[in-house]
């Protein structure tokens, strides 16, 4: 997932700044090894990420995530296929989830965040940012 992000619309630097995440609860729903939710806690230090993935990928995410992000980032087994285990958090996010799913599919994952969510949190859909035409060379 990591080697995913080398590309010019994929770079993490797009959505450090257009989202106020200091200070919040973000559950990084389908979050792969936790790479998107170390970056941001490594620059908003108050903020508490939960990662969520399958259990094989959850064991191998915490081997891989950097000590000092321990307190700010915790791993959780979960199949967003079923209901939001987390309740009441500021943020869930998205990232690069949509496009491998059916539109019956991505309806039934965001349908199954509507108990766990409280008023006013947020859902963050985070997906390939474009660059300007011509910018590739194609």
């Amino acid at each position: 997932m990591s080697v995913s992000t080398a590309d010019i619309g994929y770079d993490v630097k797009h959505l450090m700044g257009i989202y106020p995440w200091e200070s919040l609860d973000v559950v990084n729903v389908g979050g792969s090894h936790g790479f998107i939710s170390v970056r941001i806690a490594s620059d908003f230090s108050k903020i508490c990420c939960i990662v969520q993935e399958f259990p094989e990928i959850v064991r191998d995410g915490k081997s891989k995530s950097p000590s000092e992000s321990s307190e700010s980032v915790t791993f959780m087994a979960q199949d967003f296929l079923t209901e939001q285990l987390v309740k009441n958090a500021d943020v869930y996010f998205f990232h690069w989830i949509f496009h491998n799913w059916s539109d019956k599919s991505c309806i039934e994952i965001l349908q199954n965040l509507i108990p766990a969510l409280k008023n006013r949190a947020k859902v963050v859909v985070y997906d390939n940012c474009l660059p300007e035409p011509g910018v590739l060379g194609l």
